[in-house]
């Protein structure tokens, strides 16, 4: 089975910057140092993610063992695309679940932990 990333790209109208989020998910990135899955839904939800799309293709028991684990995680059956290869999990519950078991001073925190953690060091794209 493969890692994958995820990827988000938001402008931050009060900083007028663009802020990136990547978190790894999948039993191989967490043998590879990712975080175990609830925690990264945790990180997800704490920097705005409200969904998360799995493309059975990338993995070769056809994304099998990933939809069981975050079918059973997140507590609910992904929607799947007509040709059965896309794979979607709402993320919403998952953040309302977050602000309910964390402070908006925790999340804060999570979310700039998980941004700073994933940014290119300065100079690195000049």
């Amino acid at each position: 089975m493969t890692a994958w990333s995820i990827y988000r790209r938001q402008a931050d109208p009060a900083t007028a910057r663009d802020e990136s989020a990547k978190v790894s998910l999948g039993p191989s990135a967490q043998r590879a140092g990712a975080a175990p899955a609830p925690q990264a839904f945790d990180a997800l939800a704490a920097v705005g993610f409200t969904g998360l799309m799995i493309d059975r293709a990338g993995y070769a028991d056809r994304g099998a063992g990933i939809e069981a684990e975050y079918t059973s995680t997140l507590g609910q059956q992904p929607q799947v695309s007509p040709d059965g290869r896309l794979l979607f999990y709402d993320l919403r519950p998952w953040a309302r679940d977050l602000r309910t078991r964390l402070t908006k001073a925790q999340i804060d925190e999570l979310r700039r932990k998980t941004l700073d953690a994933r940014a290119a060091p300065p100079g690195a794209l000049t």
